[in-house]
């Protein structure tokens, strides 16, 4: 069955309203996504939320919105938790974008790599004029037209790479050596079958151990795992990138 593909934007709110609206113009969309940080309930936090309830009472007559609430200040949760809302709207069925405007600095800059790796839209709406008042708190007032920009994918890991990001992350994110990494990689076949396996095993399952090691050193060198040596043992542990770049 053939899909009408659907217009996903996710878009933080901190001060900018304008831009945010300027976006959803120019790619009218089935579903508007809503972040704000919720933390320490801090002034510029106030002003974001009473942005939110402003753009979603809006929008609500033309688009579904949804609002999610940031509630944490760690990258890592930040990551995870944005990364979790891409992936839960599907390439095949959703166009999804990703608006990098209005937030802070720090989720815009998440949601950007979020956006490169998950191959969403990511688009810029520039002001037409800012206003620094008194206080402090950066305003900006009107909108120019959004302007995409292109799509720089992340170096994913290999498919040979992902299975064992996949067997690591259903262990809980570590194994306690390369051994029963290796056990769980013949149990989905990932070694192509050899002749005279009876005959042969010694010499076969030398030369997998070598494959393997080649495989974990290159997944290493490229973060997205840490070895640690114990004696004789290699425990096997994912680091943040592989385990961010095994979701969807």
């Amino acid at each position: 069955m053939e899909y009408h593909r659907k217009n996903i934007h996710i878009i933080p709110v901190a001060f900018d309203i304008d831009g945010i609206i300027a976006g959803l113009k120019e790619r009218p969309a089935h579903k508007a996504i809503l972040l704000h940080s919720w933390i320490d309930e801090s002034r510029e936090e106030k002003i974001s939320r009473r942005n939110v309830n402003t753009i979603r009472k809006s929008l609500e007559p033309l688009t579904k919105v949804e609002v999610r609430e940031i509630v944490s200040a760690d990258v890592q949760d930040i990551l995870m938790f944005v990364t979790n809302i891409i992936t839960g709207y599907p390439e095949d069925r959703y166009v999804r974008y990703v608006n990098v405007s209005s937030g802070t600095s720090l989720l815009n800059s998440i949601l950007l790599i979020s956006a490169m790796a998950k191959k969403c839209g990511a688009y810029v709406v520039s002001p037409e004029r800012i206003i620094l008042p008194p206080y402090r708190t950066l305003l900006t007032m009107g909108a120019k037209s959004p302007c995409f920009l292109p799509h720089t994918p992340l170096a994913l890991p290999s498919n040979e790479e992902t299975s064992i990001l996949n067997i690591l992350l259903k262990h809980g994110g570590s194994m306690e050596s390369q051994m029963h990494l290796l056990e769980e990689l013949e149990r989905i076949e990932f070694f192509k079958p050899e002749k005279y396996f009876q005959r042969r095993r010694k010499k076969i399952l030398a030369n997998r151990k070598t494959m393997l090691t080649r495989l974990l050193i290159g997944m290493e060198k490229k973060g997205l795992i840490e070895r640690e040596h114990q004696g004789r043992m290699t425990n096997i542990h994912l680091t943040s990138t592989g385990k961010f770049l095994t979701i969807g």
